[in-house]
C-alpha cells in the first residue's frame, strides 16, 4: 500500500501503479534501482488476501531481480530471514518486533551482482 515509488500487485482495489502476476512482470530488464517485495507469508495468507496460490519463490525472486539494476538493492519483509536471492548477495538484516504474540517482521537486504 506504499504511495512512494512505483507500485506492483495483483489487487486492483489498492490502485497499483501497475495490476500484474509477480511471476511475469511486464516491464523491461534493469529498470528500477531498487525493489522492495511483501510476499504473502504463507499459502492461507495468499489465499484469504489476494485469492491466490502461494507465489513460487523461485519464480518470482528471478522476476524482481530481472528488473533491479546491476548493484541495486533487494529487501524482502517477510516473517523469517529469507534465503539469499540467485545473483544477488546478503547484505544487511533487519527485525522489527511489533506486538506479543505477534511474528516480527524481518526484511532481507539483498544485493544484486
Amino acid at each position: 500500500m506504499s504511495k512512494v515509488g512505483y507500485t506492483i500487485d495483483i489487487k486492483e482495489e489498492l490502485s497499483p501503479d501497475l495490476i500484474a502476476d509477480v511471476h511475469n512482470i511486464p516491464l523491461l530488464d534493469e529498470s528500477f534501482n531498487g525493489g522492495i517485495a511483501d510476499p504473502p507469508y504463507t499459502k492461507e495468507f495468499a489465499k484469504k488476501l489476494y485469492n491466490c496460490e502461494y507465489p513460487r519463490w523461485s519464480e518470482w525472486t528471478k522476476e524482481l531481480s530481472r528488473l533491479v539494476i546491476p548493484s541495486g538493492r533487494i529487501a524482502v519483509m517477510h516473517n523469517y530471514i529469507v534465503p539469499r536471492i540467485i545473483g544477488c548477495d546478503m547484505e544487511e538484516i533487519i527485525v522489527i518486533l511489533t506486538r506479543i504474540k505477534q511474528y516480527p517482521k524481518v526484511v532481507t537486504v539483498q544485493r544484486k551482482r
